[in-house]
């Protein structure tokens, strides 16, 4: 017999998932008040008859028998004290929960399991509709379910549902009013009280930010959400969104337990990069006011230094600072653009299109004109720009690739009649050779300090 055996380390924070064959084993006892396990236990087990569900039939002509093997898909809850699998019996699927086995249906949705693994909820297909199966116990069909998410506390089970022309939230079997738009994805709050979600709409001024009660009967509506929707802090008590203003947006912050008590933040022509940090008293954005782009802290504006923005702003322990990082799209644009040239032109290599010096001269190129960029900005602090003729020469290697394709998808008498190819190939080479030597000279001019042209 097969034994599922879970093994958590709690100082090292480590979950290790161990498929033994044993014959037997001995019930191991967990520490009283710990929400995670910390010992050895069995938390199912898995018989011999017992079949997984098949993988996804291969589109290969000659399927490997080996790749094809079924595996067991298994779910663990967040504390290691709940495990789900899926088993199949003929052309059905059940959920094994906490040992207990479900009931049997054609199709089943995603598993997800309560964080204290006492709870257990996916969709199933019966009676040609789809049902949300909460601990055994199905509830009613809808046309369309999304994946459930269950509360902070595991006692409430929240999901999308669509039926007919509406978008329903249905919490613990009670949907709202319903949508003719639709939901984002629920958040609950940390006490597990509220409901937080937002009705879409097609502009951002329609948009709806709501704040509930489990039962609907009470709720909180902030109007004009924008496009970047509302963001939780790590304890789930405190929200931040935009807000539209007629053209203009701005940053609204409250506590969930009081959605009425609402900071406003000033107007600005685009805000980017909301963050709030996992106390939920700071606010950091990115925005542009007047032209002039702002990272702001808690209404306490500094100018944006120039740059692309890869990660969110982080917020510093005593709130009296933010940290961002900026990358330079001087640098990284041209880099995209010419890995993009290069692989195309590697490819024409390959399927024999394109001559063997082009490739290597286009490539080598390159190449010397990115590490020349960077050894002035490191060195000299100067940003460089693309130059006219380069543009130019990217452009005739465009037309290139273009003349290429359109002679191997139309094979017509023109391209053997006119070399197409064969003149902007020339052309590109010539462009791409007098637009390298420009940039030796700035370059040059650069790192001996003389004047250049930008």
């Amino acid at each position: 017999m097969r034994k599922l055996l879970v093994y958590f380390m709690r100082k090292a924070g480590i979950c290790l998932v161990l498929l033994l064959s044993v014959a037997s084993c001995t019930k191991a006892q967990h520490r009283s008040g710990s929400n995670v396990a910390s010992e050895t236990r069995i938390l199912a087990t898995i018989a011999d008859n017992d079949m997984p569900p098949p993988p996804p039939v291969s589109h290969s002509e000659k399927p490997d028998p080996q790749l094809q093997q079924a595996s067991f898909q298994v779910i663990f809850s967040e504390s290691g004290r709940g495990v789900a699998y899926l088993v199949q019996k003929g052309d059905k699927l059940s959920v094994v929960h906490n040992q207990s086995r479900g009931k049997e249906y054609s199709a089943l949705g995603t598993v997800v399991i309560s964080g204290d693994g006492g709870r257990v909820a996916y969709g199933a297909l019966t009676g040609g509709k789809w049902s949300m199966v909460v601990d055994g116990k199905e509830g009613k069909g809808y046309e369309t379910l999304l994946t459930p998410l269950f509360s902070p506390d595991g006692r409430h089970v929240a999901y999308l549902a669509k039926e007919g022309d509406r978008w329903y939230l249905v919490v613990d079997g009670m949907p709202n009013a319903g949508t003719i738009a639709s939901y984002t994805t629920p958040e609950f709050s940390s006490d597990s009280t509220k409901i937080v979600y937002i009705e879409t709409a097609a502009s951002s001024a329609e948009m709806k930010l709501i704040i509930s009660d489990l039962t609907f009967r009470s709720q909180q509506v902030k109007k004009s959400i924008g496009d970047l929707l509302f963001i939780l802090n790590k304890d789930k008590n405190h929200l931040a969104a935009t807000e539209v203003v007629g053209k203009k947006l701005r940053v609204i912050d409250f506590s969930i337990d009081k959605p009425e008590l609402v900071r406003t933040g000033a107007l600005y022509d685009l805000i980017e990069r909301l963050t709030i940090n996992d106390v939920g008293d700071s606010v950091t954005y990115c925005a542009l006011k007047d032209g002039k782009r702002l990272i702001v802290l808690n209404d306490r504006e500094e100018t944006l230094p120039k740059g692309l923005l890869p990660e969110l702003p982080l917020v510093r322990p005593d709130k009296k600072g933010v940290g961002i990082l900026l990358g330079s799209e001087k640098i990284l644009d041209p880099l995209a653009d010419k890995l993009c040239l290069a692989s195309v032109a590697l490819y024409f290599l390959w399927i024999g299109q394109l001559p063997l010096w082009f490739v290597l001269f286009a490539v080598l190129r390159d190449i010397l004109i990115f590490v020349g960029a960077g050894y002035v900005k490191f060195r000299h602090s100067v940003v460089t720009t693309s130059l006219w003729p380069g543009k130019w020469a990217v452009g005739f290697v465009s037309m290139m690739f273009i003349a290429i394709v359109w002679s191997m998808v139309w094979p017509h008498a023109f391209f053997k009649q006119y070399p197409v190819k064969e003149f902007f190939l020339y052309l590109s080479a010539f462009m791409l050779l007098y637009s390298f030597l420009l940039y030796c000279v700035r370059f040059f001019k650069i790192h001996k300090g003389m004047e250049y042209k930008a």
